[in-house]
């Protein structure tokens, strides 16, 4: 069994909410125009992000998420994972604050400048000098995430990583030194081959270093300044993701999901309530040419001590324009069957200290089962072996456990997206859990059961590493799903972005996914990279006769914006049918 966490280790390699006023953010660099995107795309990137640092637990989504539990090349993961941290506690933009500027005027979402790689390069090298300098200096902000950092690590049984922290510097001055070196700067040794003191590197060398070359060490510094901005920018940069504006113009609608970690990561985060807020003002902003729909986070342990989350949940996708709801199995829970579970020691102990933890976490789960069933809501759920706070946490997360809740008869129906297909990359070793066989074989058995190819970043070829793995998983994927055929009609397209934005490459990901995937797989190239996914959420029906489409439809009337931007996506209706035809007139599909 190999891990996506694995291939990063391979390769070229929030924090209590005080003083938010007091803090200044450090975005990288001016925004992008929005893309002209053409009256006939029906592109729908169906899986993507756009959280700020204040909606995360820092220091466990560093930790276990980004860095997913393992050193990145040569740079030490409890350093890193610090440094990182403080990079991100850099954002002024709390869900209230953002929403607000919306509502009012003051933050207008289209009114900024084109960006150039150099600009973004130094907004990075800049929040890295910043938060460098809050290394050295030993601030009360670096003593709360080393701490966080070293609990995550304890609790991950990570004793190696856990010496590095222990030393006299905490192995801060290897990091910055590594850091300073990739700038071309060597340090001085003090003889016997010790390393320099942590106050005598330049944090503006270490910072140089940072952003020094194309690879996943600079990815992992850009991602931590990306998600500093706010929600609003972060779409705009999501809907240019690629350079080329032909392929940009392709996109016609956004999912980005919540994620809710909190109780798992034991880190307090912005409240539910705000971060619906702000992104339902972002769906409703009018004037630009494509949707944005939320998928909206549940966690089962928040049900159980905040007993209104259902009703936010509820309130989210029936009034405020959020598209269905993501589920995040591998931080802990099953998807049914926590109840009495054979593991049930190596849950949290925080979790367990609840009377009848297990019933509740299951009962939880039922009842939004049932209500998505009854109201025809989408679900999106983590599923690759990824990501995790532990091995035994991560196997919750898998295809087997999802089976366990589809084959129940009043969830047969359930719209479920098992996004990243169990985890393509692990194709790359013949010896791979079988989690993407198993994902496929539900396509193919459950009428609502689909599967996204999201953050497959290997798909570009950028890197030696990227054109292995590649290589090896696509002639696996196509074996696969040629054996079942019924699962060709149930892919989907998808970026997982910003967690995307940390691998070399990434411009090229749509033209890469675009050209490779449908060719390789035998399926349909607009249906890939659109149709399926209207299908699967339910927006390719005729107006007024789907519970998705009916909603989708309320809300945009309700803001001024135009609900026939929908019949796109269906193909019954004239605007549909035109769409499809000229998609079938272009075999590659450039523009729609």
């Amino acid at each position: 069994m190999i891990s996506r966490r694995a291939w990063l280790t391979h390769s070229t390699v929030s924090a209590a909410l005080v003083g938010l006023g007091a803090r200044c953010g450090h975005g990288p660099g001016p925004l992008p125009e929005p893309p002209l995107v053409e009256a006939q795309s029906t592109g729908i990137d169906v899986h993507s992000h756009v959280f700020n640092a204040r909606d995360i637990p820092i220091a466990g989504f560093v930790t276990q998420v980004v860095l997913e539990g393992q050193p990145l090349g040569q740079l030490a993961l409890g350093p890193l994972a610090v440094l990182l941290s403080l990079i991100m506690d850099q954002s002024a933009w709390p869900p209230d604050r953002e929403q607000q500027g919306l509502a009012d005027g003051t933050l207008r979402p289209f009114a900024a400048p084109v960006v150039t790689a150099s600009q973004t390069k130094e907004q990075v090298r800049s929040a890295a000098a910043v938060a460098i300098r809050e290394m050295q200096n030993r601030s009360g902000r670096y003593a709360y995430f080393k701490a966080r950092v070293s609990d995550h690590l304890k609790q991950a049984r990570q004793v190696e990583h856990l010496a590095v922290m222990a030393a006299p510097d905490g192995g801060d001055a290897a990091l910055l030194t590594f850091l300073a070196a990739r700038a071309g700067v060597r340090m001085p040794t003090r003889g016997s081959g010790v390393g320099p003191r942590l106050q005598e590197i330049a944090p503006q060398a270490a910072a140089d270093g940072a952003v020094a070359i194309d690879d996943e060490v600079y990815g992992v510094f850009l991602l931590a300044s990306l998600v500093t901005e706010r929600r609003t920018d972060l779409v705009r940069r999501l809907s240019r993701l690629p350079t080329s504006s032909v392929d940009a113009a392709a996109i016609a609608m956004y999912n980005p999901a919540l994620v809710d970690y909190s109780l798992w990561l034991d880190e307090p985060v912005s409240p539910l309530d705000q971060q619906i807020a702000v992104m339902s003002a972002i769906a409703a902003v009018r004037g630009r040419p494509y949707l944005v729909h939320p998928w909206v986070s549940f966690c089962p342990w928040r049900q159980l001590v905040e007993p209104e989350q259902m009703a936010l949940v509820q309130d989210a996708v029936r009034k405020k324009g959020f598209i269905g709801v993501k589920l995040y199995p591998v931080m802990g829970f099953r998807p049914i069957g926590n109840d009495n579970a054979s593991d049930s020691s190596t849950y949290p102990d925080r979790l367990r200290a609840l009377p009848r933890w297990g019933d509740r976490l299951d009962r939880a789960l039922s009842d939004l089962y049932d209500w998505c069933v009854a109201e025809d809501v989408p679900i999106t759920t983590h599923c690759s072996f990824s990501q995790y706070p532990s091995k035994e946490a991560g196997l919750r997360g898998s295809p087997r456990e999802w089976r366990r809740v589809m084959q129940r008869p009043q969830w047969r129906s359930l719209r479920l997206n098992l996004a990243h297909l169990g985890g393509v990359w692990d194709l790359a070793n013949p010896a791979n859990n079988g989690w993407t066989a198993d994902a496929i074989a539900m396509l193919a058995e459950f009428p609502n059961v689909y599967g996204d190819i999201a953050d497959y970043d290997s798909i570009v070829g950028v890197t030696r590493d990227q054109r292995s793995i590649n290589a090896k998983v696509l002639p696996r994927l196509s074996s696969l799903v040629s054996s079942i055929a019924a699962a060709r009609a149930k892919l989907m397209y998808g970026t997982d972005w910003v967690m995307l934005s940390r691998a070399p490459g990434v411009d090229q990901y749509y033209s890469a996914m675009r050209d490779q995937v449908p060719l390789k797989l035998g399926v349909d190239q607009a249906a890939f990279l659109g149709q399926n996914a209207s299908r699967f959420l339910g927006v390719d029906q005729p107006r007024r006769t789907h519970n998705t489409r009916q909603r989708l439809e309320d809300f945009l009337e309700l803001h001024g914006i135009s609900p026939q931007f929908l019949d796109r996506w269906n193909l019954n209706s004239v605007a549909g049918a035109g769409v499809h035809a000229s998609v079938r007139k272009d075999p590659r599909h450039h523009r729609y």
